[in-house]
């Protein structure tokens, strides 16, 4: 009878209760097949497989099997134990971690090898595969009956296509950190590594696939037991601040858990990102808008294709079973692919498989370890996208920090970094302070060379409490991918710059990383070292470019062109650590001088003045024959009075004698020339007298300044319009007209301005 039990005030998961099975024969739990070319087409194969101490004694012997499918029927070889049993150790030292038929569950490891040397005959077939059977597996709850435990390995000799050609493959090693028998605990998130080595470099995939009992037969899965309700909500057993005991943190339950087992949902999971961001609007009246955002809970059990990482939440316990039985015990296979590029095509050398059993326990509120990775400062140019995903660049070293603290008072964590993957990390330092305390801290350096770019290193970091009974364990894999690094940029960030002929300028470089340290194995940590030299581009002429190369050593040099055009320096920048180098290229454009050879005001002929209200053009002679104009930005100064103060030749119509100052400046750089000229303008004059006796002064009434179609209206004192013109021309003598008092009115065209005032005749 199975009983479903209300967990942390809300329904997180199942608790059931179940009953003892019975055990039989020699049971195994689990079990992987790797592989290690020693010499062409020969092979050091190696199988463990791991025994269920509740069943019989483990065996001493294993055979090996090799075949090529479809092409050759292949044969058996026998395997050798190599050394003694090795038991599991998830227990804490004081409960001790023993193997017995009655005691807590636990696993033993048997390792066998064999050399597998392929004939002549046999290397005519391509595709081989090294497998092994043992019977029989022990109960579990998530496939059918106790078959055998079939492990593979794959391996192709030649590469495809005509004319192939022998290849050389190791297969991937899985890591000594991994626990091949892993108890995990009910209830608490999970993270879990099935991450391998490559020692050949290729790339590896990674894939959830059905347990097998031979080769090319699957085993079926069993229906799942359990059940969850979409739309019901769980609580954090651990609520994140602000949240509490009082203030729970709420998820609601997404989706279905499957009906059925199968390779990629081995067991009841229902995961929530209590670190991420709430995503579930859930209606709540004592919300201002009535909604509350809280997080999302999903039935998933995933895998991370490129790096091997599981991430799960065990969400059924079967309390009361005996260790032989298989109610809290789940079968996991992952198969690693291997992919070389060959001839431009990605193709598939090999593949390994590790058959595991996840093994379920209560763990009594033991809480796993989350490590903190502080990003490093700016200076660095670290990029952490994500909690496991971290950007390093090549050619400097770079401190990645990892922080460990438990959340259990006074459980103490022993931190282990995969020794093998830190091998194959270029130019790795591991430093970890104050291991198997409450509080641990890793420091790792890295200085990726150039040959490193683009590649990814996926680092298994295992970290394990004293928790007793159980200990906890965590496996967080960091992907680290190692990008190109610039050492320098120009100072004051201008690779292009223009100056005018006969100046000089200065090229210079800031490094982004003066503090690096190199810190290459076995060897003192030391600042890098970095050297420059600069060079001409072979475009540039060398005639002119004024670079002295006894001073291309140097970080910074000055160069003072001796010819109007464009330039190149080139600088390489290298540093002590092998081949590690960055170019930058500087732009030098050299202008002329621009030259101002003449500035005239077109007055009227026979003037030297233009008449008040009038204009004049301004026309600028320029001694750049070989330039043309539009080269040039020009400014006159004052702009008061001028049409356009920014053309090269501008109307002028001041009201008065003006002074401007014309600047003319190249337009990509500030070559500079500056020249001034006088506008000079007739005084405005209205006669307030005419004296028309003919004697040739002041005969008429002129009006200096007049406008063309200016008109004007003469009245004597009582209004009357005594002259009238639509088009004055300074003709009025007062003919007809007595001596008196009279009244103008001017009035220039299309509404321009007007005057009025008197002016007397007077006759002598």
């Amino acid at each position: 009878m199975k009983k479903i039990l209300n967990l942390y005030s809300l329904l997180l998961a199942v608790l059931l209760t179940g009953f003892s099975r019975q055990a039989a024969a020699t049971h195994f739990q689990g079990g992987d097949l790797t592989y290690v070319i020693i010499a062409p087409n020969s092979y050091l194969v190696t199988a463990k497989v791991y025994r269920d101490c509740t069943g019989n004694a483990a065996n001493t012997t294993n055979t090996l099997k090799i075949w090529s499918p479809g092409c050759n029927t292949g044969r058996t070889i026998a395997m050798t134990m190599q050394g003694s049993l090795v038991t599991g150790t998830p227990y804490c030292a004081s409960v001790g971690n023993h193997c017995t038929k009655t005691g807590r569950p636990n696993y033993q490891e048997v390792t066998f090898t064999a050399q597998v040397t392929l004939s002549t005959a046999e290397q005519a077939c391509s595709d081989w595969i090294f497998s092994t059977r043992n019977s029989a597996r022990n109960t579990n709850e998530n496939i059918v009956g106790q078959d055998y435990i079939y492990t593979e390995a794959f391996v192709k000799i030649k590469s495809p296509g005509s004319g192939s050609t022998a290849l050389v493959n190791t297969s991937p090693q899985f890591s000594g950190n991994n626990i091949p028998i892993p108890i995990v605990c009910y209830g608490q998130p999970t993270r879990f590594s099935l991450n391998a080595n490559e020692p050949d470099n290729d790339s590896l995939t990674y894939e959830l696939i059905a347990a097998h009992s031979n080769y090319n037969t699957p085993i079926a899965y069993k229906s799942n037991p359990v059940s969850i309700t979409p739309g019901n909500l769980i609580t954090n057993p651990n609520p994140k601040t602000p949240f509490n005991a009082i203030t729970p943190q709420f998820a609601q339950v997404q989706g279905v858990m499957p009906p059925v087992f199968s390779p990629t949902y081995p067991m009841p999971s229902v995961n929530v990102n209590w670190d991420g961001p709430a995503t579930v609007a859930f209606p709540d009246p004592s919300q201002p808008n009535g909604v509350r955002m809280i997080w999302a809970a999903t039935p998933a059990f995933n895998l991370n294709p490129l790096s091997g990482e599981l991430v799960f939440t065990p969400s059924a316990y079967y309390s009361g079973t005996a260790p032989d039985d298989g109610r809290n015990k789940y079968v996991v296979v992952v198969q690693i692919n291997e992919w070389r590029k060959i001839n431009g095509v990605a193709v598939k050398v090999g593949h390994v498989r590790r058959d595991i059993l996840f093994i379920v326990e209560d763990c009594a509120g033991n809480q796993a370890t989350q490590p903190v990775l502080p990003a490093p400062p700016a200076v660095f140019g670290t990029n952490i996208t994500s909690d496991s995903i971290i950007d390093v660049q090549t050619c400097n070293s770079t401190p990645l920090r990892f922080l460990f603290t438990d959340p259990n008072p006074g459980d103490k964590i022993t931190v282990t970094f995969d020794a093998d993957v830190l091998k194959r990390i270029p130019n790795s330092y591991l430093k970890i302070s104050n291991n198997g305390t409450t509080s641990v801290e890793a420091l790792l350096y890295l200085t990726p060379e150039p040959e490193h770019e683009g590649r990814n290193y996926y680092l298994p970091v295992t970290i394990t409490d004293d928790h007793c009974p159980i200990k906890g364990t965590a496996t967080y894999i960091y992907r680290i991918h190692v990008v190109k690094n610039n050492f320098a940029e120009p100072d004051g960030g201008l690779k292009a710059r223009t100056v005018c002929i006969g100046e000089g300028t200065d090229l210079n470089v800031k490094l982004l990383r003066p503090d690096s340290l190199l810190l290459p194995p076995a060897t003192k940590a030391q600042k890098a070292i970095y050297t420059y030299e600069w060079s001409l581009d072979a475009a540039s002429n060398a005639a002119t470019a004024g670079f002295n190369p006894a001073t291309s050593r140097n970080q910074r040099i000055s160069v003072k062109p001796t010819a109007v055009g464009n330039y190149r320096y080139n600088l390489k920048i290298s540093s002590s650590l092998s081949g590690c180098f960055d170019t930058i290229s500087f732009a030098v454009k050299v202008l002329p001088l621009p030259v101002i050879q003449d500035i005239k005001v077109l007055y009227p002929k026979s003037t030297n003045e233009i008449v008040f209200g009038r204009s004049a053009p301004i026309n600028v002679a320029l001694g750049n024959a070989d330039i043309d104009p539009a080269a040039f930005n020009y400014s006159w100064s004052p702009a008061t009075g001028l049409s356009d103060s920014t053309a090269m030749n501008p109307i002028a119509s001041p009201l008065k004698t003006t002074r401007y100052q014309l600047t003319v400046t190249s337009k990509n750089g500030n070559c500079k020339a500056s020249r001034e000229v006088t506008v000079n303008v007739g005084p405005f004059f209205l006669p307030n007298i005419i004296t028309p006796n003919n004697d040739g002064d002041n005969d008429a009434f002129v009006y200096k300044g007049i406008l063309p179609n200016t008109s004007l209206k003469i009245y004597n004192r009582w209004g009357v319009l005594v002259k009238s013109y639509n088009n004055y021309d300074n003709s009025f003598k007062a003919e007809g007209v007595a001596d008196g008092t009279y009244y103008y009115l001017l009035q220039e065209p299309n509404g321009g301005k007007s005057y009025k005032g008197w002016f007397d005749i007077v006759r002598k």
